[in-house]
């Protein structure tokens, strides 16, 4: 998990462009149910200004999911994008968070250098929808036959509500009758 390295001497004053490609295994991108197929892509910009280093850039990756409604596997593309405010303090970096009330910790790396997979990781993570749907107006599956209702109507007839208020259904049934 060491693969997004940054060496703080190749980091001049001013604007500082970097490009990685990493496989996912490298910055241990792992989300149960979802399989990365493709590597990850980061375009990172780092701004140096005296001691304070300010990274931005884009991440994209591909994930193959099943879908939380009809369980049909799908591919989606993952676009996050990374928006830190680094502080260099002698030869380590430290998150500078100004949202942050206690200590945010250094990030890891060697004396002189610092490595970003974990934000990377992170940022993946928390743009990955939580139910991962094949399409937004996803029908998912049949609750009396489990056919897939993308597919098509499966002729079921699917009952609204709890059993347990068949009674209150039906009084409220024979008195809308006596009217």
């Amino acid at each position: 998990m060491d693969s997004i390295r940054i060496e703080l001497s190749d980091l001049k004053e001013g604007v500082n462009r970097f490009v990685f490609r990493v496989g996912p295994e490298e910055i241990d991108l792992e989300e149960e149910g979802t399989f990365f197929p493709k590597p990850v892509d980061l375009a990172i910009e780092i701004a140096r200004t005296g001691g304070t280093l300010r990274v931005r850039g884009t991440i994209r990756t591909e994930a193959e999911r099943t879908c939380g409604r009809c369980l049909a596997v799908f591919r989606e593309v993952l676009d996050a994008t990374l928006d830190e405010a680094l502080k260099v303090e002698v030869d380590k970096v430290r998150i500078f968070d100004t949202d942050y009330e206690g200590d945010p910790g250094f990030l890891p790396g060697p004396p002189g250098a610092f490595f970003l997979d974990e934000l990377a990781r992170e940022e993946i993570l928390v743009t990955s929808p939580m139910q991962p749907l094949c399409r937004p107006d996803c029908r998912g599956l049949c609750p009396v036959c489990g056919a897939d209702r993308n597919q098509g109507d499966c002729g079921c007839r699917i009952e609204e509500g709890h059993p347990a208020w068949d009674a209150l259904r039906n009084l409220s049934r024979n008195l809308g009758k006596k009217d």
